[in-house]
C-alpha cells in the first residue's frame, strides 16, 4: 500500500487544482462583467455608459431597445437617457448609446463563451440653460426603416420639446458604418430656402441646438409652431422621401395662422437633398394662412407638386438617375 501513496498524492493534487482552477476562472469572469445575461446584462451595459459619462455625472435611463436590427451586427442594443452634474439641480443632457457584441478576448476562447459588448456609438444632446429638462428632447418615438432601399434598416429616433408656447419636433437618424454607428440629422431649411431668391432671407419657425459627438460639437434643427414632417415612399422603385411643413413668419403673432412652405427631399447617399422630381425642386409656398392641414389637404399638395412633371398621364423625370430632360411647367 505504501507504493500506492504516490499516485494517491498526485491523483489528490490534480483535483485540488481542478478545483481551483474552477473558483479561479468562476471569479474571473464573475469579476470581468462579461456573464452576460438577464439581469447581469443590463448592468454591464449601465456601468458601462456610468464609466462614459464620467464619475461626476448622474445618468438615468429612458428606455432601452433590444430589437435585432436588420444590420452588420444583429444584436444591437440603444439606450436613451439623460444626465447632470451631481451639484447641478437639473439633467443637462440627454444621451444615445448603442452597443454592439464586441470580438472574443483570450478567455472568452478558452471557456467558449460570446464576448461583451462595447460602445459602438455615442450622441450627446445638449439641453440649453434656459431649457427644462423634463420639456427638452423627450424621445417619443421610433422606427426601424430602410431608408435607402438597400435591405438594411436605419433607426429613426423622434424628439419632441414642449415649451410653454409652442411644440418643437426634430429627430435622427442613425446608421451602422463600418462597425461604428453613424447619424444623418435633419435637413437645415434655411440652407435650402437660401438657393432661390423668393425665398432668401424668409423667417421660419425653424430652432437650432447643439449635439456633442466626441470632442466636436455639431448643429441640428427642430420645426416648431406647428412645423411637420414625414417620411414616405412614394414611389416604390426609389428610396424615401421626407415632406416637411414650415410656418413662417410675415409679422403676425406667434400662435396666430401663418402661410407655410412645403418641400419634398429625398434620402440618398446618406443626406437629404431636394427632390428635383417634385414641384421643379423648388419649395412650395401656400396661398393663405392656416393654423392646421387635414390629411386630405396634405396629400393633395403632395400629389399637386408631382403633377409639375407630368404631361397627361407621363411623368418626366430630372436628376441623374434618370438623364437631364426638359423642366416641364405642366
Amino acid at each position: 500500500m505504501i507504493f500506492l501513496l504516490p499516485i494517491f498524492t498526485k491523483v489528490f493534487d490534480l483535483l485540488l487544482g481542478l478545483i481551483f482552477g474552477a473558483i479561479i476562472t468562476t471569479a474571473i469572469i464573475r469579476l470581468s462583467g462579461r456573464h452576460l445575461e438577464n439581469v447581469n446584462l443590463e448592468q454591464y451595459l449601465l456601468n458601462k455608459i456610468k464609466k462614459a459619462v464620467g464619475k461626476k455625472r448622474m445618468f438615468l435611463s429612458e428606455f432601452v431597445l433590444k430589437r435585432d436590427i436588420k444590420l452588420f451586427n444583429v444584436n444591437t442594443i440603444v439606450y436613451v437617457g439623460y444626465s447632470k452634474d451631481v451639484i447641478t439641480p437639473k439633467f443637462n443632457r440627454r444621451h444615445i448609446y448603442f452597443f454592439d457584441i464586441s470580438g472574443p478576448t483570450w478567455l472568452d476562447r478558452i471557456i467558449s463563451r460570446p464576448g461583451g459588448y462595447d460602445i459602438s456609438g455615442r450622441f450627446d444632446l445638449l439641453i440649453p440653460n434656459w431649457a427644462k429638462d423634463k420639456e427638452f428632447f423627450i424621445p417619443t418615438n421610433y422606427q426601424f426603416i430602410d431608408l435607402d432601399n438597400n435591405g438594411k434598416d436605419e433607426l429613426l429616433l423622434e424628439f419632441t420639446c414642449t415649451f410653454v408656447d409652442r411644440l418643437s419636433k426634430s429627430f435622427l437618424i442613425f446608421y451602422e458604418n463600418k462597425n461604428e454607428w453613424d447619424y444623418i440629422k435633419p435637413p437645415d431649411l434655411h440652407e435650402s430656402l437660401d438657393k432661390f431668391n423668393e425665398f432668401k432671407g424668409t423667417y421660419i419657425y425653424q430652432e437650432e441646438y447643439e449635439m456633442e459627438l466626441n470632442s466636436t460639437t455639431e448643429k441640428f434643427v427642430a420645426y416648431s409652431n406647428g412645423g411637420f414632417y414625414f417620411f414616405g415612399r412614394f414611389d416604390l422603385k426609389r428610396e424615401y422621401n421626407l415632406f416637411v411643413s414650415i410656418p413662417i413668419n410675415e409679422g403676425e403673432a406667434t400662435l396666430s395662422p401663418h402661410r407655410r412652405i412645403f418641400l419634398m427631399f429625398r434620402f440618398t447617399a446618406y443626406k437629404f437633398v431636394l427632390d428635383e422630381n417634385w414641384n421643379h425642386g423648388k419649395p412650395l409656398l401656400s396661398k393663405i394662412a392656416k393654423k392646421q392641414y387635414s390629411e386630405d389637404e396634405i396629400d393633395s399638395i403632395i400629389i399637386n407638386g408631382y403633377k409639375k412633371q407630368q404631361i397627361g398621364n407621363v411623368r418626366f423625370y430630372k436628376g441623374p438617375l434618370f438623364g437631364r430632360l426638359k423642366d416641364f411647367n405642366g
